[in-house]
């Protein structure tokens, strides 16, 4: 089954003082996994047009406010893509608590160090991760400095979740809404951040 681009999503660089640190790249391959974990998976697909290297970052949302809960120590989960070619799709399994989540950004490593943050603050999706389920939340690209929001490869998720022998469980797609979420200033009002919580007003849905 191919993957095909369904939507574009809307992306800001922002030239922040403090990166997205999330955890937590892949789970590890003697997880073990069933329909009564308390845990969820979430498998997602990353691509880009180059050999470029970053994370996506996944955070939890409270969706209500549109505001992120997550901060630089919890609540925060990447998926590294690290291609060793260009528009080679990648697929992830990350097992993370369940809970509502969104797609956060990406954080670019910089070919002269430092790093790059897209943030997705004006555009992007949110889903639920219920405890016992393996949650496909479809693929990512980023080309042309753009985010691509791609669409589902079953086969292909089916596939990386077979990657992990002691997961007992089956792919069910993710349900995506869009949404937008709060970004600002970190809480000393200095540095912008990528869902800071320290601004005047809320971006429209």
């Amino acid at each position: 089954m191919q993957a095909r681009t369904t939507a574009l999503g809307l992306t800001t660089l922002v030239p922040a003082l403090l990166a997205l640190t999330a955890c937590a790249t892949g789970a590890p391959r003697n997880l073990e996994f069933s329909s009564s974990s308390p845990q969820a998976l979430v498998i997602v697909g990353t691509m880009s047009d180059t050999k470029q290297k970053y994370d996506l970052v996944l955070s939890t949302y409270d969706v209500p406010n549109r505001r992120l809960t997550s901060n630089s120590f919890k609540g925060q989960y990447s998926a590294t893509h690290d291609p060793a070619s260009p528009s080679t799709m990648q697929y992830h399994v990350l097992a993370l608590p369940a809970g509502t989540y969104i797609v956060k950004g990406l954080v670019i490593p910089k070919p002269l160090g430092g790093l790059d943050i897209v943030c997705l603050s004006e555009g992007t999706a949110h889903f639920e991760l219920k405890p016992g389920e393996a949650t496909y939340i479809g693929n990512t690209a980023w080309r042309s400095s753009q985010v691509i929001r791609m669409g589902f490869d079953d086969d292909a998720a089916a596939a990386a979740l077979k990657a992990y022998p002691n997961v007992h469980a089956q792919p069910v797609h993710a349900t995506l809404v869009n949404t937008t979420f709060r970004n600002g200033k970190d809480a000393f009002g200095i540095a912008e951040v990528c869902g800071g919580y320290y601004v005047d007003e809320l971006p429209k849905p």
